[in-house]
């Protein structure tokens, strides 16, 4: 049996929480070959996924017959691209059974139409898909795979910057409602470094190392800059090093979560129903938008800007205890 799952192009995270889905599948049907249709970086961290069998880079501007054929008439291909292109390559493709959210007026061209919920953990929406044609229990939880030599290469690396690490990333995309403030970052870098003697790498994109600059200027215990200074894989690696991380609603959130780490997310008000972890080993953290009041850009900064150091100081702590 052949199964193609497609996730967004753009979105690194989105295809990262797929992880519970492609494990699942793996589990649903352990016999099939299971195709990954998603953007380069994503496939990029999934390269080492035992649970599929090849991965498709595919961008925004590819052809869509082009891409049809490159997943050649699978009897399964999961629509996890809520969009209603994503829905036309399903039929393209020639699968026998397409399994999708029903959004993006696209129900037609789905042979399972599963409802999307916009308060629900996207996380565990991606495992109603398999739901709606497997009936089982699934592991909800992300995870991915870090080379015994990209760990290596990591820890030799961090071997001359210290003995425990807390990852940071206080960068984000669209930073007026994603990114809390500089301030408050190192302020609870700080507080964490003198408590538990753990030095604190910022990690984040080119275009995020403004950002993770603000917060360096203002830390008292020097942090460790890698933000625009690795490839994917080697952040993946760095991270995986790490004892706890802290950071905003983003790609690494998840990345970080996936290798294991306990983690602090910070989100704004509207992103938190669908993008946080919850458990024992996770945080999250977000000061939602009072009744009555317009759901704005404005109203979302306000939310993020209400969440205090204090907060995320309590999270950490309960997090790692004394054990970091």
């Amino acid at each position: 049996m052949r199964i193609v799952v497609v996730t967004k192009h753009k979105y690194m995270g989105d295809t990262l929480i797929a992880t519970p889905l492609l494990r699942g599948i793996k589990q649903a049907y352990p016999d099939s070959h299971v195709t990954l249709a998603a953007g380069a970086a994503a496939i990029q961290l999934l390269e080492n996924c035992p649970y599929t069998d090849s991965l498709i880079a595919y961008k925004k501007d590819d052809g869509l017959l082009t891409l049809a054929q490159k997943l050649a008439k699978p009897d399964i291909c999961f629509l996890v691209d809520r969009s209603f292109r994503a829905g036309m390559l399903g039929v393209a493709c020639g699968a026998k059974q397409r399994v999708g959210f029903n959004a993006e007026g696209r129900g037609f061209l789905l042979t399972h139409r599963v409802p999307y919920l916009w308060d629900k953990r996207e996380i565990v929406a991606y495992l109603d898909l398999l739901q709606a044609i497997a009936l089982g229990t699934y592991d909800p939880s992300p995870i991915l795979w870090v080379r015994d030599d990209e760990k290596a290469a990591a820890t030799a690396r961090l071997a001359s910057e210290g003995e425990r690490f807390i990852g940071m990333q206080p960068g984000a995309n669209d930073p007026y409602v994603r990114e809390w403030k500089a301030e408050h970052y190192a302020l609870v870098g700080d507080r964490l470094s003198e408590k538990y003697g753990a030095r604190v790498v910022l990690f984040g994109t080119d275009t995020e190392r403004k950002a993770a600059d603000a917060v360096a200027a203002q830390m008292t215990h020097t942090p460790l800059m890698l933000a625009g200074q690795t490839k994917l894989r080697e952040a993946m690696a760095l991270i995986s090093c790490c004892e706890l991380w802290i950071g905003n609603d983003g790609g690494l959130l998840h990345l970080a979560a996936g290798v294991g780490l306990p983690t602090v997310g910070i989100f704004g008000p509207t992103k938190y129903a669908r993008w946080h972890y919850d458990g024992p080993r996770h945080r999250s953290l977000a000061s939602h938008v009072p009744p009555g009041i317009k759901v704005t850009d404005d109203a979302i900064r306000a939310g993020l800007d209400a969440i205090t150091p204090d907060r995320v100081e309590q999270a950490a702590q309960e997090l790692v205890g004394h054990s970091l």
